[in-house]
């Protein structure tokens, strides 16, 4: 005999349980315990924590479950004080269909079910996404348990009809039994539970249903009650008196403690095997379902995508060894991780957009894809920046997305979820496309750029990036009403730059990102023009256009792979993971030990490194100091455009600037 945990409660449910999930295996392992469930009330946060810590514990098999609501009527949306009872309910998801499921269970009840912070959910619902989970019939407040305690054995046994209808053998009476252990004024809650159990057995032995034993878990140890208490304690209205809702007895029990409470029923402890044989072994990182772009007959997705992007070489001017050399390296890349359709989605999205008359811009990592840029997606081209490919060929990250004004933004989703439909949309404003999501996001500056671009009858993306007078206002300051400058300290290091080029423009922002110190000595450097000195011999190629200054990350990434032969992956640790203080140490050491191979000396390895860290600059994830180039690129642009709306329209331009808040 054996028993598993089938009804746990951690801390993710909020108010709720104080149970450290680690703590949690750790305890049933203890006990020698196979498996554990977690089953917070109406909600999954925990799940992606509890699958990560079972690893850590592979003798004891996870279950991902969830305490649903559920509504004592039809429709689970109808919200009034009518419709207000509902019943608890224990599910748990056997396998991947069965965990999809249950998320599309929580997502409904959160979504349209949300009622007294109650995400509850219909008969219905639960019927129609049944497949794949367990019902267990849930604690003192289950549906049939409440039958029982209202001496409705009418109702309780068309309940136990309805759920066998649905769920068949992967339905079971649940039980408990707790008696009050703590101090205070107790309940009645032993003497409900022992009137349900005597009837909810009986029940079972005419139905032919089983029944499993569970303990309604809310914390890890006996002792760990009181915590149970000071957190409810710290959610009290003031003057409102506190009166224990757990007996105390609601913890990890050993098998032995379980089989105590139920002498005369055995097999409700033994059957908690039963269902955890049923349940599979799955991950949930799974890659996102896209939909396929429908390619012209004859053709693969990648065979179209690399006729568009070819044809887009000649029609861009850009045909030469360089940009066809990059290009091919991305199709290679794409083709390799499949990719292809992913691009075609986001192609036919902006230029569908596009041509129904909204304007749409990337942002971030997208920025430094070729692809994106011969597909019209991307502003700008990554080989004449010298932006160095983030977005699937060094880090294989396609974070990123598409910025829209208003009627744009309605008219992509509608787009979206009419060709595709509206699965492939997430709370209706992120696409679960490609390994992570895009990315979709309406802006002022977006809209402000439409109105007075439409009342001008211009296009936006025809204007000039040299033009005069737009950088006269930059250099002047005059920009305070720009999108994009709404912080002083920014406006003053373009005035003390005084950009006269649109990548001097963008260095204005990178520069408003580094460390105070960093930034003066840059602009002192860039003003009198004196003779650079570079940090480290042989990398003035990589400092030249910044004085010596390491301004970018790019930079930075090429100083260490030629001083150093760091890898791209530990590039990315550095850098775009952060490191631990134990880390930085063991990488300064290596990048000290490989740069004296390189013949470089420790001395000025050690103070290259020191000086680079000296604010921070690239120890911590996405830093401050360092600002994306894709990024600034982005954000740069659409501040540029407004500017120049503000230099050539500047009364069309502040009619329509009224209209929305100063941080653009």
């Amino acid at each position: 005999m054996a028993f598993a945990h089938l009804h746990v409660h951690s801390r993710y449910s909020v108010c709720d349980g104080v149970a450290n999930i680690y703590e949690l295996f750790k305890r049933a392992r203890s006990l020698e315990q196979v498996g554990l469930a977690l089953t917070d009330h109406g909600a999954l946060y925990g799940v992606p924590e509890f699958l990560e810590t079972a690893q850590m514990f592979p003798d004891i098999k996870p279950v991902v479950g969830c305490e649903i609501w559920l509504t004592d009527h039809y429709d689970h949306k109808i919200k009034d004080i009518f419709h207000r009872k509902c019943f608890h309910l224990t599910l748990l998801a056997k396998n991947l269909a069965g965990y999809r499921n249950l998320v599309k269970i929580v997502t409904l009840g959160n979504i349209e079910g949300e009622f007294y912070a109650k995400p509850r959910i219909s008969h219905e619902v639960l019927a129609a996404h049944h497949e794949g989970l367990i019902a267990l019939s849930g604690c003192i407040a289950g549906e049939i348990p409440q039958a029982v305690l209202h001496d409705d054995l009418d109702k309780a046994v068309a309940a136990i009809e309805w759920y066998r209808e649905v769920f068949g053998d992967d339905f079971y009476l649940e039980v408990m039994s707790h008696k009050w252990s703590k101090s205070g004024k107790g309940h009645n809650l032993k003497e409900m539970q022992d009137k349900v159990n005597a009837v909810i057995f009986d029940l079972a032995e005419k139905h032919s249903v089983d029944v499993v034993a569970t303990n309604d878990v809310h914390f890890v140890l006996k002792k760990d009650a009181v915590l149970q208490d000071v957190m409810f304690k710290e959610y009290l209205y003031k003057g409102e008196k506190y009166s224990p809702l757990y007996t105390g007895e609601e913890y990890i029990k050993s098998e032995k403690q379980m089989l105590a409470l139920f002498t005369d029923h055995p097999e409700a402890v033994s059957n908690t095997m039963k269902v955890l044989d049923k349940v599979e072994r799955y991950s949930i990182e799974c890659p996102p379902e896209l939909p396929d772009y429908p390619v012209p007959d004859g053709s693969s997705q990648i065979e179209f995508l690399r006729q568009l992007c070819t044809e887009a070489l000649v029609i861009r001017n850009c045909n030469d060894a360089a940009h066809r050399e990059r290009l091919e390296r991305e199709l290679q890349r794409t083709a390799e991780r499949g990719y292809a359709n992913y691009f075609l989605l986001l192609w036919d999205l902006v230029k569908e957009v596009r041509r129904n008359g909204g304007l749409a811009a990337s942002c971030s990592a997208i920025e430094s894809s070729l692809i994106n840029y011969l597909l019209d997606i991307a502003t700008f081209d990554p080989v004449e920046f010298g932006v160095t490919e983030r977005f699937i060929d060094v880090y294989d990250d396609f974070g990123g997305g598409l910025t829209f004004d208003t009627g744009g933004y309605q008219y992509a989703i509608d787009y979206i979820v009419k060709k595709y439909g509206k699965d492939f949309l997430l709370y209706n404003d992120t696409i679960i496309w490609g390994p992570t999501t895009v990315w979709l996001e309406t802006g002022n500056i977006m809209n402000l750029i439409k109105d007075v671009t439409e009342e001008c009858k211009i296009d936006y993306r025809t204007i000039p990036l040299d033009d005069k007078k737009t950088f006269v206002l930059f250099s002047e300051g005059n920009m305070e009403n720009a999108a994009g400058f709404g912080v002083k300290e920014k406006r003053d290091i373009v005035s003390d730059l005084r950009p006269v080029t649109f990548r001097e423009l963008i260095l204005s922002d990178i520069l408003f990102c580094l460390s105070e110190n960093k930034c003066k000595e840059f602009l002192s450097r860039y003003h009198e023009k004196t003779e650079v000195s570079f940090p480290l011999p042989g990398i003035s190629d990589i400092l030249k256009d910044t004085y010596g200054v390491v301004v970018y990350v790019e930079q930075l990434e090429q100083i260490f792979h030629r001083v150093a032969g760091f890898t791209s992956d530990e590039i990315e640790h550095i850098i775009n993971k952060g490191l631990s203080n134990k880390e930085f140490l063991e990488m300064k050491q290596l990048f000290i030990k490989r740069g004296i191979a390189n013949g470089y000396s420790e001395c000025e390895l050690e103070r290259f490194w020191d000086e680079e860290n000296s604010s921070g600059d690239f120890v911590y994830p996405h830093c401050d100091r360092y600002l994306w180039l894709p990024e600034s690129l982005s954000s740069t642009y659409l501040a540029y455009i407004s500017t120049y709306l503000k230099a050539h329209f500047p009364e069309t331009y502040q009619k329509h600037r009224k209209k929305y808040p100063d941080h653009l």
